[in-house]
């Protein structure tokens, strides 16, 4: 089913709310531009037991307030795959996130894909033993009107063998024990805070910044992202990253704040973001003070990785969800980041505070089965 009006959205939202599913499946079509912040929101997809539909949100006049019915209703499941650009994509229709949301990646990764985030298409494969063609129209354009056939059989497979999935996935966590962690997660993803962090260390010359630059860094960045988004463009149109290391350096250096009329232009520079950002300026210093030195001992950050690497290996859960590099940097300076609290504290910062603090050796060994190398176990000893 194409939808294009309101009346024939309303309606399906109708026989979803009578068919009280306790779950639906969602995604959603999106173009991303390079001038723009935010994606452009083309469709949106949902399935539920034999039901199917595509909503063509470039209608013009097409209302989707019939949708916070379902996407706001507490005892329908929203299932959707790697979800974070879906709900950016949602974000700007709606004020609100769905809720509550199943996210079959994330399920995927605390039970089953040690190293990689699992694509749909994989998932679709192995429980379902269904082979989908991801490629086939990966880089089309979902703005141009008629939509094909093969574009509307494309979107539906996104959302038809999602449902299906489902309850295969959830009986897998449930199986390994990690419903409650699963949970955990969900909760981090619908609070739907932007993480500056991970915006920052995802910047390729973040390695060159040295420790005196790092956390006037940090915030020149956070302010470049908010204010992409306050105007919806993209960030490297405010300043590409050339020129905010340039920038990060010439303010490290004790310039005064108006050297960044030199990199930004007047049109964004508008009296209120500047003024927090002056703000969070003058309180740098101080701040590096508090949080002493960002120097590290690499031999310690090795060991660290190879005993995450092995304990994700050995417990059949992927390390890129536990804990990233940088986030082993930031316990062994600060004694602060996502290990300390809740399930990753429990599976593995616990260990990780106990080395550090000296209670405890973390041992490797080769695994050999064969006379083939299969790969490094680790240990720990308690210090006695």
């Amino acid at each position: 089913m194409l939808i294009s009006s309101t009346d024939e959205l309303k309606k399906f939202c109708d026989l979803i709310l009578k068919d009280h599913p306790q779950y639906i499946a969602v995604d959603t079509e999106f173009m991303r531009s390079y001038k723009e912040y935010y994606p452009k929101l083309c469709l949106i997809q949902i399935a539920y037991h034999s039901q199917k539909c595509i909503i063509d949100v470039l209608e013009e006049n097409l209302d989707l307030s019939p949708l916070k019915s379902i996407f706001y209703n507490k005892n329908i499941t929203k299932v959707f795959h790697d979800c974070r650009q879906d709900l950016e994509a949602l974000s700007t229709r709606f004020s609100q996130s769905p809720s509550p949301i199943f996210d079959t990646q994330i399920a995927a990764m605390l039970c089953n894909y040690y190293d990689n985030a699992v694509s749909y298409s994989k998932l679709v494969e192995q429980f379902l033993g269904i082979t989908l063609d991801k490629l086939l129209l990966k880089k089309t354009n979902w703005m141009l009107r008629p939509l094909s056939q093969n574009k509307i059989d494309y979107a539906l497979d996104d959302v038809v063998y999602l449902y299906q999935l489902y309850a295969k996935i959830y009986e897998r966590l449930v199986s390994h024990e990690r419903l409650l962690w699963f949970f955990e997660e969900m909760q981090a993803i619908e609070v739907n805070k932007i993480n500056y962090d991970a915006i920052f260390d995802g910047l390729k010359f973040v390695h060159n910044i040295t420790e005196d630059y790092i956390l006037i860094a940090k915030y020149i960045v956070e302010w470049r992202e908010k204010l992409a988004r306050h105007f919806n463009v993209n960030r490297n149109i405010i300043i590409n990253n050339q020129s905010l290391l340039y920038l990060i350096r010439d303010l490290a250096c004790g310039k005064d704040i108006s050297v960044i009329k030199q990199y930004v232009k007047e049109e964004y520079l508008q009296d209120i973001l500047l003024n927090e950002f002056i703000v969070v300026k003058n309180c740098d210093y101080q701040y590096t003070k508090f949080c002493g030195s960002m120097s590290y001992d690499q031999s310690v950050l090795s060991t660290l990785i190879v005993f995450l690497h092995s304990l994700c290996y050995e417990n059949n859960i992927s390390y890129r969800l536990v804990a990233s590099k940088n986030d082993l940097i930031k316990f062994i300076n600060q004694k602060t980041g996502p290990i300390i609290n809740g399930w990753r504290y429990e599976f593995f910062g616990k260990y990780v505070e106990n080395f550090i603090n000296g209670k405890s050796n973390i041992v490797s060994s080769i695994k050999i089965q064969d006379s083939n190398y299969i790969g490094i176990l680790t240990k720990l000893t308690d210090n006695i």
